[in-house]
């Protein structure tokens, strides 16, 4: 994982998909202050963006502790 700005973060998969039709499920810790949203985007067989967003503002990103989980069927 790569911090790649306030809020912005790339992962890079250690085994590349055979396609990029995954579900990544993201969750984040302490949101309770300032409730957050994740949005997953640039989706590849390689790697992917996770953005997060404070939620009654989608104006600014935030850093938040947060994890993953990606399923591929």
């Amino acid at each position: 994982m790569k911090n790649a700005g306030t809020g912005n973060y790339t992962v890079t998969l250690s085994t590349p998909r055979t396609t990029a039709d995954y579900t990544v499920h993201v969750t984040v810790f302490n949101s309770t202050i300032l409730q957050t949203t994740a949005q997953v985007t640039n989706q590849t067989t390689s790697s992917f963006t996770i953005q997060l967003y404070a939620s009654n503002v989608f104006l600014y990103t935030i850093d938040r502790d947060w994890y993953f989980t990606v399923e591929d069927f």
